[in-house]
């Protein structure tokens, strides 16, 4: 569902600003199913990424500026809060192995390195990166 969030986030981009996209359009260019699509806008909306307005006329667009939202935001709004392991997770029940654990600290290093990792990367970043494949796509063709 990740992957959608991040399709239907590039789309979003591209639009002109405060221009409203539907999520038809989005799913038919992006061959989601409308159903999933929706659900993920969703969740995006819920997490304050997407703005959606209902109605005939209605779509989506985004809520904030794209630098402003980092790929951590998109996974949490999509995954819920990520750990390598369950007990990784905030309020999550206290672990059976907790007193012979010899993974515990090394992968909540690994845990807190992977969110960083997320935390850098911001939407403008995923813009960027799309154009300038396109434009070695466009280099390539000539």
């Amino acid at each position: 569902r990740t992957d959608y969030a991040l399709m239907a986030l590039g789309q979003l981009l591209e639009s002109a600003p405060g221009c409203l996209t539907s999520a038809k359009e989005i799913a038919d260019s992006h061959q989601i199913p409308a159903e999933l699509l929706a659900k993920v806008l969703q969740s995006l909306a819920k997490a304050n990424i997407v703005a959606g307005v209902p109605g005939a006329t209605g779509g989506y667009r985004l809520a904030k500026e794209p630098s402003q939202v980092s790929l951590a935001d998109v996974v949490t709004a999509i995954e819920g809060e990520q750990g390598i392991c369950g007990c990784m997770k905030s309020g999550s029940p206290d672990c059976n192995h907790e007193e012979t654990c010899t993974i515990r600290e090394p992968l909540q290093q690994v845990n807190r390195d992977v969110l960083d990792l997320l935390n850098q990367y911001k939407l403008t970043e995923l813009t960027e990166f799309r154009r300038n494949t396109r434009e070695r796509e466009i280099t390539h063709l000539s």
